[in-house]
This record gives structure tokens, sequence and C-alpha cells, in this order.
């Protein structure tokens, strides 16, 4: 009987090595979703919905607003602001090419590591944060979701470099996009950024303000108001829901 050398010895424990490290990983990683304040929204592989008033439910219904719209010809979608993969895994379980831009590293290495966990080989996250110059790069896509990002770029570039940015988002989108946002009326947190103009005293008048000085500027974009979503976020109650279509 052939003994393995000192070599393949030593690879074999690294190999092992290896898996019990990722093995770890990943029982970190869905320790952190279950227990810690690593996202708001559910573990990107959970297979049903979780009971009603715990955290995450309401992530399942922003899910289903989307599946339910989805065009029936799209394959390919870009997710802005992609978290921790929730709808991007989502999505690319359903069949769907999908590209993730998120600027913070631990969401996109996190959503990574569960890609790998399950080979789920068509969905890829990219660590990019989007600004007026960034955002003309995006890869093209049938489909782009825009979930309650918008108003990070408000603080950051200002009104008009947020509308500049998501007209970019929009020019490399071929059919649809979905948007949300929360209004100056509902969350705090918003209302408190010096370059978000006030939206209005009421919902509809903040929903109006949305169309009209947000999404009016996507071109040839016809809009739908989908309704208030609840949110999981820890700011307001309930966020405006949009779909933009060609």
């Amino acid at each position: 009987m052939k003994l393995p050398s000192l070599r393949e010895a030593l690879l074999k424990a690294s190999q092992v090595s290896d898996v019990v490290l990722r093995q770890l990983l990943f029982a970190n990683l869905r320790a952190a979703h279950r227990f810690g304040g690593f996202s708001s929204i559910p573990f990107p592989v959970l297979e049903t919905r979780v009971a009603s008033g715990e955290k995450g439910a309401n992530s399942f219904k922003r899910l289903e607003a989307v599946l339910s719209r989805m065009p029936a010809d799209a394959r390919q979608v870009v997710d802005i602001g992609s978290n921790n993969g929730f709808f991007s895994i989502a999505l690319g379980k359903r069949g769907y090419d999908v590209i993730g831009y998120e600027p913070y590293a631990a969401f996109a290495r996190g959503a990574r590591q569960i890609c790998e966990r399950f080979q789920i080989t068509n969905v890829s996250f990219f660590v990019k944060p989007l600004d007026p110059s960034s955002s003309r790069d995006v890869f093209d896509c049938d489909v782009s979701l825009v979930l309650s990002v918008y108003h990070n770029w408000v603080k950051q570039y200002g009104f008009e470099g947020a509308n500049e940015i998501l007209r970019n988002i929009w020019s490399r989108t071929r059919k649809l996009m979905f948007f949300e946002l929360a209004s100056t009326l509902d969350n705090q947190y918003i209302a408190g950024f010096e370059t978000m103009p006030r939206m209005g005293a009421t919902d509809e008048e903040c929903r109006a303000f949305m169309e009209r000085e947000i999404l009016g500027g996507l071109s040839g974009g016809k809009i739908e108001f989908v309704g208030m979503m609840p949110t999981d976020y820890v700011n307001g109650r309930a966020r405006h829901f949009f779909v933009v279509r060609r």
C-alpha cells in the first residue's frame, strides 16, 4: 500500500480545512441574519414566507409584487443596492440572470457565500457604489430593481444628482423598472436630509411628487403606482412602490 506523500497529505488537509472554514463562515452569516442586525430583510434562501409580524415578513410581499409583474420575456435583471441578496437570489433561483450592485462589501461577500453554498451560478454581486458617473456603466438589463436606495443618492449627491443616477439606470433598462421610496412625511430619517425636498402633507401628495419630480424624468416611462408597501426597515411604516414601463 502506497502512503501519500507529505505534499499530498498537506494538500488534503488544506482542502478539508477550507471546507470547514466555509461551513463556519456560512453558519456565522446565517446566525447574523437570524439574531443580529446584519440586515432588516430575510436570509436569501428561505423557501417559505416568515410569519406575519416576524422580521422580514414584508420583504416577501415586495418579492411577490416583483414576480407578478415580471415581463414574460425578461431574462436579465440588475438589482441596485442588492443588500444581502434577497431579491437577486430569489430571482436567480427562478431562472433569471441577475447582477447585484452593492456599495457595502460585507453584504456582497455574504451574498456570494450563499450563492456558492447553494450552487447558484446565474447571480453575481459587485461592490460598486453608484454616483452620477459610475451609474452610466451598469450592465444593460431587461428589468432593474431600485428599491429603497434613491434616498441615499440624494444624501450623497443632492436631488438632481440622484435623479441623474436614476436616469442613467433607466437608460440601461430595456423593459421595466421597479422603484421604491419612503416619503418625507412618513420617514423622519429621510426628512432630515437637507438635500431632500419636502414631498407633501399626505401620502397622495407624496406619491404625486415622486411621479412628477423623480419618475417623471424617465424618458418614455409609463408609471404605475402599485401601492404602499409595509417595510421591514426601522424607519417609517410603508414605502411607495412603483413600476415604470417602456
